[in-house]
Protein backbone atom coordinates (compact mmCIF):
# COMPACT_ATOMS: atom_id res chain seq x y z
CA UNK A 1 0.00 0.00 0.00
CA UNK A 2 2.85 2.36 0.85
CA UNK A 3 4.42 1.96 -2.61
CA UNK A 4 1.16 3.11 -4.23
CA UNK A 5 1.06 6.19 -2.03
CA UNK A 6 4.63 7.00 -3.02
CA UNK A 7 3.79 6.35 -6.69
CA UNK A 8 0.77 8.63 -6.44
CA UNK A 9 2.79 11.42 -4.88
CA UNK A 10 5.51 11.00 -7.50
CA UNK A 11 2.90 11.16 -10.24
CA UNK A 12 1.36 14.26 -8.74
CA UNK A 13 4.72 16.03 -8.48
CA UNK A 14 5.82 14.97 -11.96
CA UNK A 15 2.63 15.98 -13.69
CA UNK A 16 2.32 19.22 -11.74
CA UNK A 17 5.79 20.38 -12.80
CA UNK A 18 5.05 19.33 -16.37
CA UNK A 19 1.61 20.94 -16.28
CA UNK A 20 2.89 24.26 -14.96
CA UNK A 21 5.06 24.74 -18.02
CA UNK A 22 2.68 23.35 -20.65
CA UNK A 23 -0.90 23.85 -19.44
CA UNK A 24 -2.37 25.02 -22.77
CA UNK A 25 -0.80 22.12 -24.68
CA UNK A 26 -1.75 19.39 -22.22
CA UNK A 27 -5.39 20.46 -22.04
CA UNK A 28 -5.92 19.53 -25.67
CA UNK A 29 -6.19 15.76 -26.07
CA UNK A 30 -4.95 16.00 -29.66
CA UNK A 31 -1.77 17.76 -28.55
CA UNK A 32 1.50 15.96 -29.05
CA UNK A 33 2.58 17.10 -25.58
CA UNK A 34 -0.11 15.29 -23.60
CA UNK A 35 1.47 12.25 -21.84
CA UNK A 36 -1.90 10.43 -21.82
CA UNK A 37 -2.15 10.66 -25.60
CA UNK A 38 -0.99 7.91 -27.94
CA UNK A 39 0.69 10.43 -30.25
CA UNK A 40 2.97 11.38 -27.36
CA UNK A 41 3.50 7.68 -26.65
CA UNK A 42 4.45 6.87 -30.26
CA UNK A 43 6.92 9.75 -30.36
CA UNK A 44 8.77 8.77 -27.17
CA UNK A 45 8.33 5.05 -26.38
CA UNK A 46 11.54 4.02 -28.16
CA UNK A 47 13.77 6.41 -26.21
CA UNK A 48 14.11 5.06 -22.65
CA UNK A 49 16.75 7.63 -21.66
CA UNK A 50 14.51 10.65 -22.17
CA UNK A 51 12.42 12.42 -19.51
CA UNK A 52 9.41 11.94 -21.79
CA UNK A 53 9.83 8.16 -21.43
CA UNK A 54 9.64 8.58 -17.66
CA UNK A 55 6.37 10.46 -18.16
CA UNK A 56 5.14 7.54 -20.25
CA UNK A 57 5.97 5.07 -17.47
CA UNK A 58 3.96 7.16 -15.04
CA UNK A 59 1.08 7.53 -17.49
CA UNK A 60 0.92 3.80 -18.18
CA UNK A 61 0.95 2.94 -14.48
CA UNK A 62 -1.78 5.49 -13.75
CA UNK A 63 -3.87 4.07 -16.62
CA UNK A 64 -3.40 0.56 -15.22
CA UNK A 65 -4.41 1.65 -11.73
CA UNK A 66 -7.61 3.33 -12.91
CA UNK A 67 -8.72 0.77 -15.47
CA UNK A 68 -11.91 -1.24 -15.18
CA UNK A 69 -12.01 -3.91 -17.84
CA UNK A 70 -15.57 -5.10 -17.68
CA UNK A 71 -17.14 -4.11 -20.96
CA UNK A 72 -19.90 -5.46 -23.11
CA UNK A 73 -20.38 -5.06 -26.82
CA UNK A 74 -22.34 -6.71 -29.60
CA UNK A 75 -20.69 -8.77 -32.30
CA UNK A 76 -21.71 -8.80 -35.97
CA UNK A 77 -24.61 -11.18 -35.18
CA UNK A 78 -25.87 -8.89 -32.38
CA UNK A 79 -24.83 -11.37 -29.71
CA UNK A 80 -23.35 -10.04 -26.51
CA UNK A 81 -19.62 -10.43 -25.99
CA UNK A 82 -18.25 -9.80 -22.51
CA UNK A 83 -14.68 -9.04 -21.61
CA UNK A 84 -13.78 -8.86 -18.00
CA UNK A 85 -11.19 -8.41 -15.40
CA UNK A 86 -13.45 -6.70 -12.89
CA UNK A 87 -11.15 -4.33 -11.08
CA UNK A 88 -13.45 -4.08 -8.08
CA UNK A 89 -12.38 -7.62 -7.22
CA UNK A 90 -9.31 -7.31 -4.94
CA UNK A 91 -7.70 -10.47 -6.35
CA UNK A 92 -7.82 -9.11 -9.89
CA UNK A 93 -6.54 -5.71 -8.77
CA UNK A 94 -3.61 -7.43 -7.02
CA UNK A 95 -2.87 -9.40 -10.20
CA UNK A 96 -2.64 -6.19 -12.21
CA UNK A 97 -0.45 -4.53 -9.57
CA UNK A 98 2.06 -7.37 -9.97
CA UNK A 99 2.61 -6.48 -13.63
CA UNK A 100 5.73 -4.42 -14.25
CA UNK A 101 5.17 -1.14 -16.07
CA UNK A 102 7.46 -2.24 -18.91
CA UNK A 103 5.29 -5.36 -19.36
CA UNK A 104 2.21 -3.16 -19.61
CA UNK A 105 4.01 -1.03 -22.19
CA UNK A 106 4.80 -4.18 -24.16
CA UNK A 107 1.06 -4.93 -24.30
CA UNK A 108 0.48 -1.44 -25.70
CA UNK A 109 3.32 -1.88 -28.19
CA UNK A 110 1.76 -5.12 -29.42
CA UNK A 111 -1.54 -3.31 -29.95
CA UNK A 112 -0.05 -0.44 -31.95
CA UNK A 113 2.51 -2.40 -33.98
CA UNK A 114 0.06 -3.37 -36.74
CA UNK A 115 -1.43 0.12 -37.01
CA UNK A 116 1.99 1.75 -37.27
CA UNK A 117 2.99 -0.60 -40.10
CA UNK A 118 -0.30 -0.09 -41.91
CA UNK A 119 -1.02 3.61 -41.35
CA UNK A 120 2.19 5.11 -39.97
CA UNK A 121 2.32 7.26 -36.85
CA UNK A 122 -0.75 9.32 -37.83
CA UNK A 123 -2.82 6.10 -37.63
CA UNK A 124 -2.41 6.00 -33.86
CA UNK A 125 -4.72 8.16 -31.80
CA UNK A 126 -6.70 8.06 -28.58
CA UNK A 127 -5.58 7.51 -25.04
CA UNK A 128 -2.99 5.21 -23.54
CA UNK A 129 -5.73 3.69 -21.38
CA UNK A 130 -7.67 2.51 -24.44
CA UNK A 131 -4.71 0.62 -25.92
CA UNK A 132 -3.78 -0.79 -22.52
CA UNK A 133 -7.35 -2.03 -21.99
CA UNK A 134 -7.30 -3.74 -25.39
CA UNK A 135 -4.02 -5.49 -24.56
CA UNK A 136 -5.23 -6.60 -21.15
CA UNK A 137 -8.51 -7.91 -22.60
CA UNK A 138 -6.47 -10.34 -24.67
CA UNK A 139 -4.70 -11.49 -21.50
CA UNK A 140 -7.87 -11.80 -19.42
CA UNK A 141 -10.82 -12.85 -21.60
CA UNK A 142 -14.07 -13.68 -19.86
CA UNK A 143 -15.00 -17.32 -19.54
CA UNK A 144 -17.46 -18.49 -22.17
CA UNK A 145 -21.00 -17.76 -21.09
CA UNK A 146 -24.16 -19.39 -22.34
CA UNK A 147 -26.31 -17.15 -24.47
CA UNK A 148 -30.00 -17.42 -23.69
Amino acid sequence: MMKWIVLGLTTLCSFSSLANSQIPEIDRMSSGKNPANMRYYVEHYRNPDSPEYRDLLIGVRVAADTINLYTTRLDSRNQRIDYCLPMKDPANRETLWEWKTEELMELINNQIEHNIKKYGKPGISGSIGYYLAMGLKEQYPCPVQKQF
